[in-house]
């Protein structure tokens, strides 16, 4: 993006010289500000989204007994759709999509309060 590039990039490696650190929400934002705003490495580190870390084996567990709790196979593809449920969120879209795919164990989940405005 020229925007990124010509306007943020010599913003972001100016400051990068007078901050201590640069915090990166996730590796794709990581990468970004690696790749594209040349932020030293030494500089950058995790500001990680939620209020916990859990191990790789915590994870598992949580994630196979949900799993299992819902009916889920392992080898279900389950995608997940969720939030404040209006016209904006194209939930109707979504639902359409996933009918059109027709993939054997994909499994469509929808969670969030439906708005009176959700048609379309």
């Amino acid at each position: 993006n020229i925007i990124n590039r010509l306007l943020f990039a010599p913003i972001a490696r100016k400051a990068s010289k007078y901050a201590q650190k640069i915090f990166y929400v996730g590796i794709a934002e990581k990468k970004f500000m690696d790749t594209l705003y040349h932020i030293p490495q030494n500089k950058l580190d995790l500001f990680p989204l939620g209020d916990f870390l859990l191990t790789d084996n915590e994870y598992n567990t949580i994630r196979e007994t949900k799993r299992t709790s819902l009916g889920f196979l392992e080898k279900d593809i389950v995608i997940l759709h969720s939030g404040k449920l209006d016209a904006n969120k194209k939930t109707k879209d979504v639902i359409l999509a996933f009918l059109e795919a027709k993939q054997i164990g994909q499994k469509l989940v929808i969670i969030g309060s439906l708005k009176h405005n959700a048609k379309g």
